[in-house]
């Protein structure tokens, strides 16, 4: 961001008016601790609530202190995973056996190599994807299941984490926590830059030495006021005598140094006559 590269945030908090960008930044450091307690209470809540079902669903059951009914939901969901485990197993087998190509490609990352995304035996390929396809669907259950409890597990466990976004793409700005993040970041940004604090501090003591501050700011006594414009005179004699030595030590930047005098020279003298 201190280039300039604002690429990979998300398009509508990028656009956004300074002023909702400043207003969000004050609002960084109460989120900041809100969402890190939320997170921690919903956190506790459902550690809670997974041992009371495991407690009730698998270990009380095997005990014999509830009913044994309750410990078939794990009869019917245990194997409908193995099987997807299984079946996930074996497509990846046949894909690599039959589907592929044998052309080596070399991986995205990495020197390893891999069968390059070209389709051989497509009459086999079809036939199985259309059987396959009532399988999916039985299997697309516990897909879902699985996808809902993984999303909310990850929700929970990075909602303290505001520098993430919670919502889908396009829906970033409803979430108030990733936008306080991002207005702070930007508001930091563009007044911590390194370059532009160089270059404010070079305006600063380029005005110092040639004497600005005197102007801006008057002396606290005429001492003071001899003493700065003592040493400002030191340093800028300083500073010509290293330009002298410079110059003699180097006689192509000497060169250099007579020839741009001498076009300065007859600039002055044309535009005098």
């Amino acid at each position: 961001m201190q280039r300039g590269d604002y690429t990979f945030l998300p398009l509508k908090l990028r656009k956004s008016l300074n002023d909702n960008l400043v207003a969000s930044s004050l609002r960084y450091s109460g989120a900041q601790i809100v969402y890190l307690i939320w997170c921690y209470l919903l956190i506790i809540v459902m550690l809670w609530i997974a041992c009371f079902m495991i407690a009730y669903i698998i270990i009380l059951p095997l005990a014999g202190k509830v009913s044994f009914s309750f410990f078939e939901p794990v009869l019917v969901s245990v194997p409908l995973m193995m099987i997807n485990f299984g079946f996930h197993k074996l497509q990846l087998f046949l894909t690599r056996k039959f589907f592929l190509q044998d052309m080596p490609v070399i991986r995205p990352k990495g020197i390893k190599t891999q069968k390059a995304l070209a389709l051989e035996n497509l009459k086999m390929f079809n036939i199985l994807s259309f059987f396959m396809f009532f399988f999916h669907v039985i299997i697309g259950f516990v897909s879902c299941l699985t996808r809902i409890t993984a999303g909310l597990w990850i929700g929970l466990i990075s909602l303290a984490r505001i520098d993430k976004y919670m919502l889908p793409r396009v829906y970033e700005k409803q979430d108030k926590g990733y936008s306080a993040y991002i207005g702070m970041l930007i508001v930091e940004v563009h007044h911590r830059n390194p370059v532009a604090s160089v270059f404010c501090n070079e305006l600063l003591v380029s005005n110092r030495e040639k004497g600005c501050a005197n102007v801006l700011l008057a002396p606290v006594n005429d001492n003071q006021g001899n003493a700065e414009s003592i040493s400002q005179k030191h340093r800028r004699i300083c500073r010509k005598w290293d330009k002298l030595v410079t110059l003699i030590n180097n006689p192509s930047a000497r060169r250099n140094f007579v020839e741009e005098k001498s076009e300065c020279s007859i600039e002055q003298v044309e535009i005098a006559i």
